[in-house]
């Protein structure tokens, strides 16, 4: 399992499903069922969000290194056009 909540964590393990009789454990197991399955799609939802976050932050460094190349590559041809004389 994974760091989210379990059923268990929420206070429905199995003693609370000892203490109840007939249609009532089911609806304990289904409630069970429902925070486990919540838990397990928190914890997705958190996996994605960081894979989505590393990958905008990859993005974002490609563009800085794409502008700064640029911006280098257009500085050194001002230079060199201030430092090779105009012939007239």
């Amino acid at each position: 399992m994974t760091e989210a909540a379990t059923a268990e964590d929420a206070g429905i393990g199995r003693h609370g499903r000892e203490q109840c009789t007939g249609g009532k454990r089911s609806a304990v197991s289904v409630m069970q069922s429902a925070v486990t399955a919540a838990s397990e799609a928190t914890s997705g939802t958190i996996e994605a969000s960081k894979k989505a976050a590393e990958q905008a932050r990859e993005i974002a460094e490609d563009n800085i290194e794409a502008a700064t190349s640029a911006t280098n590559k257009a500085t050194q041809q001002a230079v060199e056009k201030v430092r090779t004389p105009t012939k007239r």
